[in-house]
């Protein structure tokens, strides 16, 4: 069986029972709960399970291989590393694209031919590579930087430029690496804030998603801490996870289908076959929402959903080719760590050369999704709906995990839940604009970082509009990434408004229009409603407007400068926290109205 590990010494030589935890942070609960700066181990695997996955003949000079290195890359050691790259490459350009939360840089790397600006160069596709997004998945972020050695100094370098541009942030999450957790260092997982905004990683790395415009994105990490306990009912040791690498592309339904469907017969296919050569095992990414199930003997997995909150999701309504790259490797520290690496690094190689050999192809399929993305916002059209929540299909399909006391690769029984093959559960007609009252300028400061051109009106305008008003309210019983949820379902009718001059315009005719309408569309599982920026109640009229004819409105472009989004790192907004509050509040309120109203009646 799996053997739990006791925590190395610290950096200052304590043993792991007189290392106390850091201050204000939350280690994983599958990691010891102390301080231990780049490193984390909480189970050691059997010799019988470790010799399945012998490394590879592969000598690697990164930072985390450097000789008695015993936990993984420090920042300073990556920042070094990079810098030593950049001396010695001229294909490569650093920049910091910000900083975290405790002030630790995040870089990105320009790769191009002539080591020219990408925006000089976008006749070629770009190629979009984050790693280390959860501090704990140490295997991601070496191999992008094994990927980012490679393209600056090697020949393969020479020879994917001549086809595509990259663009690689190899650490994510900087202070969730130094604290090995997968958090931030607030709290909030940073793959879950891609549509809220609320940490200054993800709004950096949204900034530069848009000016890059990607037309491939993969974001890389390592998977495997569920997969123990999910699967600890199986056999008589229980089971852990088998395959090597798991990929899922981006699921969103408002991805046109031909990018979804080439995404898997042709970039995803592909990387399966050059792993499968190279001897590592292969698979869809799944999660674990449910545990074992004793009464059918099976497990609930899911292949994840197109929520616009996670990286792949966001960066698919670009739109773009998105994936998803998990490998096995969570929880065991430095076991196995070449082999890890070197499956990651194989299939980003992977993603780069099929890129690169089909560039006009890729550029072509998303040039004009993104082309036509703009001309169905020019007209509303009846037939021509967004969709705004969906639900996946649920399979019955067999899964391959190890069986701990034998070693051998079984497959179990699962309800399993595909994304592949989800069924929209509501849609609306796309309106021509959305509008907002001129108070909501912290929406707008929002969207503007995810691409959206944001207008005001000109002059006070009266306005036939579609209004929603809220029918039914769930409240959030606890904290979710630092908010409390507020899901509603509301009903819709044409009403006349006066929108007053500087209210907020949000056409349609552009290429962020389904972020727009995943935003702003109440019921959309990431809402700003969902979140409380925009906070309201059962009855309540919301301060968002469908505008259903094809005149555009008289409005001008508000400029960047008149953002008043902070840049810098900052607490959670105490005006969505009080709106949370207040929603809560208010229903216990109405809840107590009610009440007391029946004994009166009685």
């Amino acid at each position: 069986m799996t053997t739990p590990v006791q925590a190395t010494s610290s950096s200052d030589g304590l043993s792991p029972a007189e290392t106390p935890p850091a201050a204000g942070q939350k280690p994983d609960a599958t990691i010891p709960f102390s301080y231990q700066p780049y490193f984390g181990q909480s189970m050691e695997q059997p010799d019988h399970i470790k010799s399945l996955y012998p490394d590879p003949d592969v000598a690697f000079t990164t930072p985390g291989f450097a000789p008695d290195k015993e936990n993984f890359t420090t920042t300073e050691e990556m920042m070094s590393f990079l810098h030593e790259l950049d001396t010695e490459s001229d294909r490569l350009q650093i920049e910091n694209i910000g900083f975290s939360q405790e002030n630790r840089e995040i870089p990105l790397l320009i790769f191009t031919e002539d080591g020219g600006a990408i925006d000089e160069t976008k006749n070629k596709p770009t190629v979009w590579l984050e790693a280390q997004v959860h501090g704990s998945e140490p295997g991601a972020g070496e191999a992008a930087l094994v990927a980012a050695q490679k393209l600056a100094l090697e020949e393969i370098g020479d020879e994917l430029l001549a086809n595509i541009n990259v663009i690689i942030i190899p650490r994510v999450n900087p202070d969730g690496s130094h604290y090995f957790q997968f958090g931030s260092a607030r709290g909030p997982w940073i793959n879950r804030d891609h549509m809220k905004l609320d940490l200054p990683e993800t709004k950096a790395m949204n900034k530069a998603l848009q000016r890059f415009k990607p037309e491939v994105v993969l974001t890389s990490h390592e998977y495997g801490h569920r997969n123990w306990d999910a699967f600890k009912e199986f056999g008589n040791e229980g089971g852990g996870p088998y395959h090597d690498i798991l990929l899922a592309k981006g699921y969103n339904l408002n991805v046109p289908e031909e990018i979804r469907q080439m995404a898997d017969d042709l970039l995803i296919q592909n990387a399966f076959d050059q792993l499968e050569d190279a001897g590592y095992s292969t698979d869809t990414y799944v999660s674990f929402p449910e545990d074992y199930d004793p009464d059918t003997e099976t497990i609930t997995v899911s292949e994840g959903n197109g929520s616009p909150r996670f990286e792949k999701e966001i960066a698919a309504l670009l739109p773009s080719f998105t994936f998803l790259l998990e490998g096995r490797g969570d929880r065991f520290g430095r076991e196995s760590f070449a082999r890890r690496v070197h499956s990651h690094y194989l299939t980003i190689e992977s993603f780069l050369q099929t890129t690169a050999e089909h560039s006009d192809d890729i550029s072509s399929m998303i040039h004009d999704a993104r082309e036509q993305l703009v001309e169905n916002g020019k007209t509303v059209d009846p037939s021509d709906t967004i969709i705004i929540r969906s639900e996946a299909t649920e399979l019955d399909r067999p899964l391959e995990i190890l069986d701990i006391e034998t070693g051998d690769v079984v497959e179990v029984p699962t309800t399993y839940l595909s994304a592949t093959e989800a069924l929209p559960t509501l849609e609306r007609v796309r309106p021509r604009a959305y509008l907002l009252p001129p108070s909501h300028q912290h929406i707008a400061d929002k969207l503007r970082i995810h691409g959206v051109e944001v207008k005001a009106l000109n002059e006070p305008v009266e306005l036939a509009v579609e209004r929603y008003e809220v029918v039914e309210q769930t409240i959030g019983e606890q904290v979710q990434e630092g908010h409390i949820t507020n899901h509603v379902e509301t009903e819709i009718e044409t009403a006349t408004r006066i929108f007053p001059a500087g209210s907020l315009v949000f056409e349609m005719d552009q290429t962020a229009a389904t972020v727009i309408a995943l935003a702003l569309e109440p019921e959309s599982e990431d809402s700003y409603v969902t979140y409380n920026f925009i906070p309201v109640n059962q009855g309540d009229e919301i301060p968002v407007y469908r505008y259903m004819e094809n005149d555009r409105l008289d409005a001008s472009p508000i400029s960047d400068e008149t953002s008043t989004q902070p840049e810098e790192a900052s607490p959670i907004s105490l005006v969505v926290l009080i709106g949370s509050i207040g929603v809560a509040l208010a229903s216990i309120t109405a809840f107590l109205f009610k009440r007391t109203r029946k004994r009166q009646q009685l």
